[in-house]
């Protein structure tokens, strides 16, 4: 439904960001997995600057959430990678971690791109930014 409303208004492109935004953030969505539906909605979007500044700042959020929860870390790896794609913002090497986030076909290949992920997170000392963990993945 959401969807049809942004194709068939797209002035509303803003409140729609707004709600999608909000219900993305929401724990009970997280723990229903419809959060990545609202994601989706929000990446479907022409966003302006500071929507995506808003958006950049909500994954961060999300990612430093994630850290104790190995399938909520999943789910963002794939969601980042959507939005760095999305918006033109993949760097050389995007390539590897779109076969290893969203191809892996096996536990034993999530249980690798989390710990690398973990690694990665614990290594930055707290400054865990979605901007510093690409620009250390994708030299």
């Amino acid at each position: 439904m959401i969807r049809k409303s942004v194709r068939k208004h797209p002035t509303l492109c803003d409140e729609i960001f707004e709600i999608c935004l909000h219900l993305y953030q929401n724990k009970a969505t997280q723990d229903f997995g419809r959060s990545d539906e609202y994601y989706d909605i929000i990446i479907c979007i022409d966003l302006n600057s500071k929507q995506l500044k808003r958006l950049q700042k909500v994954l961060e959020q999300e990612l430093n959430y994630a850290k104790d929860n190995p399938y909520r870390m999943e789910r963002i790896i794939i969601e980042i990678y959507k939005f760095f794609k999305k918006f033109g913002q993949s760097k050389k090497g995007i390539d590897y971690f779109k076969k290893e986030a969203v191809y892996a076909n096996s536990r034993n290949q999530y249980k690798r791109l989390i710990q690398i992920m973990k690694k990665i997170a614990s290594s930055s000392k707290g400054k865990n930014s979605v901007s510093s963990l690409v620009k250390r993945l994708f030299p």
